[in-house]
């Protein structure tokens, strides 16, 4: 059975086991420790991806962190601790810190997070092999900020709301704007370039979420960290999460922590900016697609292959997509295959920029784009795959010298690998299911 990430769960409550149980249920595997020095031999000599240090309230979690940090020296080990006392390591951006009496959907939604980041660092470094075999040089190195001093924040919150403590904790680390209306916050965000959204959602909750579906819906805005302050019942919370909020924190959430989780999420954003970077950067005309500039069929091979191998011995899983331009046949015979060529470029570019900074995104053949998709299962790869879609069908393609704009139909669909996957195999396993 395949994992998404492999878990150090150290607990000295009585909850230790419920939290293990929960964890496995969602596909994580877990290395549990009984004491510090279980602990600390887990860390050393099996490696595990991201730790959890659940210390309960009345204790300094964080200085078991600290101990873990210095076991793994360079590599990373995103830590998440448990606990009322963070002491200074809540502003690390090794650390995560959750009170006692957490929601599961925000330790998830934490979880998720830093999968991601294990993933987007390994993925760098599987990505400058295969590059290396094409006979280019390595990729530049990445890290994650260690502060974001110059982060600008939007706060969404109607007028009768009082946000006095959240723009006075705001101010003090970097620019905060408030808007009192959903429509004037997107007209700001489309308007100038935000790092973040915080969004403190009142009595209606329907409307918050909404106004998150629209930024995720929008091309230039759907990376862009939403953090929602709300009280509301579980599935409010899970709706919210649907709707694309990466994070959900409740009203009674001290300014100095919403403060520290929107810079925490600003910095992940900022290194997710980064690895795209590295990657647009590295390009070259032997890797790449002549006319969308993407990767080409053979790097998308050639990297499958290698991801598979490390999938195998790690045991950890991958899905793979394709994208489908359904009426392009169409285009070209109403408007010619040069403004088909123009499309089939702008469709590529977006699904360039949209898709995360760890997945790999290629011109498979003709109007099918594939992206794989590392550390991810089969249902969280359908919700980025037809989030992405969504928006480029909303997307009117304006090309020179037509009287009107083209909407696209772009289709897709995907597969997770299987035991007996081979690159071809998987990618084929995924455009069945176009038929």
């Amino acid at each position: 059975m395949s994992v998404l990430a492999r878990i150090l769960l150290y607990s000295e409550t009585d909850q230790g086991e419920a939290l293990r149980s929960k964890l496995e249920n969602r596909g994580y595997q877990t290395i549990p420790a009984g004491d510090r020095a279980e602990a600390m031999q887990a860390v050393a000599m099996r490696q595990p991806d991201i730790a959890i240090v659940d210390t309960g309230s009345g204790s300094n979690g964080a200085a078991v962190g600290e101990e873990f940090q210095l076991l793994v020296g360079a590599r990373t080990m995103p830590t998440i601790v448990i606990g009322d006392d963070m002491g200074t390591a809540g502003a690390n951006a090794g650390f995560e810190h959750l009170e006692p009496g957490f929601q599961d959907l925000e330790l998830f939604s934490r979880l998720e997070a830093l999968t991601r980041l294990v993933t987007m660092q390994e993925e760098l470094s599987r990505r400058t092999e295969t590059t290396r075999a094409y006979g280019l040089d390595e990729l530049g190195g990445a890290e994650v900020p260690e502060s974001v001093p110059d982060a600008r924040i939007l706060l969404l919150a109607s007028e009768d709301i009082d946000t006095n403590g959240i723009e006075q904790v705001f101010g003090g680390r970097g620019q905060v704007e408030r808007q009192v209306a959903a429509h004037l916050a997107m007209e700001a965000l489309l308007r100038d370039r935000y790092d973040a959204v915080v969004v403190q959602v009142g009595d209606n909750t329907k409307a918050c979420i909404e106004f998150c579906a629209d930024v995720r819906s929008n091309s230039r805005l759907f990376n862009v960290p939403v953090l929602m302050i709300a009280d509301g019942t579980s599935e409010d919370v899970a709706a919210a999460y649907a709707a694309g909020a990466s994070e959900v924190v409740g009203s009674d959430t001290l300014p100095e922590r919403v403060l520290l989780r929107v810079l925490q999420l600003v910095k992940l954003q900022r290194y997710r900016e980064i690895m795209q970077a590295v990657y647009r950067d590295a390009r070259h005309y032997a890797t790449s697609d002549a006319l969308t500039g993407l990767f080409s069929h053979g790097f998308l091979h050639a990297h499958l292959d290698r991801l598979i191998e490390d999938v195998r011995s790690k045991g950890k899983t991958l899905s793979v997509g394709m994208f489908i331009l359904n009426n392009l046949d169409l285009i070209n015979q109403t408007h010619g295959y040069v403004v088909g060529d123009r499309v089939l470029r702008q469709v590529g570019s977006m699904i360039g920029n949209l898709v995360r900074a760890e997945d790999l995104a290629a011109r498979y053949s003709g109007s099918r784009f594939a992206v794989i998709l590392p550390d991810t299962s089969a249902e969280a790869a359908g919700t980025v795959l037809h989030r992405i879609a969504g928006v480029i069908n909303f997307t009117e393609f304006s090309i020179p010298d037509l009287g009107a704009p083209i909407s696209v139909d772009l289709k897709a669909v995907f597969a997770e690998f299987e035991t007996e996957d081979t690159s071809r195999l998987l990618l084929k396993r995924a455009l069945a299911k176009a038929t």
